[in-house]
């Protein structure tokens, strides 16, 4: 059998056709317990953000594995542990309030979960703003590896240097409001 230049330029579309249904047949095939252990991760991803959400420590420790792993490539941070964990958030998050994750996508596939959101938040009187108070918004991203009913790891990034951005915006807005109020002193 030969093949025209046409029939060659069908080629690639018939493998497409054949993958895209090949995928579908595999994801129709997934065993009744499969489909429930996603369900209940699905369901443990979203008590996990609502609690984050709310700053909910003793909600959020509940979730975790005892030797979790908690990453922020983007700041630059990993800490392993959960009681270690909890006194970083503690002293990381202080000073954060009304954090608000609107969720624009996620999903949750063979033990991972991937939440993207737009993140909100008031930076509330600290050193890094001078001791205004710097309403935020960043993008991000949260990754959960999940082992069983709990969340073994938790790895943030986060469009810091939007965050840095907004903060120096605040912090120089409130020095030259203060200079004028001074008199330009």
């Amino acid at each position: 059998m030969t093949h025209s230049d046409s029939d060659s330029s069908r080629y690639p579309r018939h493998l497409a056709r054949l993958f895209v249904t090949a995928t579908t047949i595999a994801l129709l095939c997934t065993t009744v317990a499969g489909a429930q252990a996603e369900s209940s991760a699905e369901a443990l991803v979203d008590r996990y953000i609502a609690a984050f959400q709310g700053f909910d420590l003793d909600t959020i420790s509940t979730m975790w594995t005892d030797d979790v792993v908690y990453a922020d490539p983007t700041y630059g941070s990993r800490t392993e542990g959960k009681e270690e964990v909890v006194e970083g958030l503690s002293g990381g998050m202080k000073g954060i309030t009304d954090l608000k994750l609107d969720v624009y996508a996620r999903f949750v596939s063979n033990g991972y979960a991937v939440v993207m959101y737009e993140g909100s938040a008031t930076m509330t009187g600290t050193e890094a703003t001078g001791g205004a108070d710097v309403p935020m918004r960043a993008d991000g991203v949260i990754v959960l590896r999940i082992e069983g009913d709990r969340i073994a790891e938790h790895t943030d990034y986060v469009d810091y240097e939007e965050v840095n951005r907004q903060v120096a915006a605040a912090v120089a807005a409130a020095s030259s409001g203060a200079d004028a109020a001074g008199g330009g002193e």
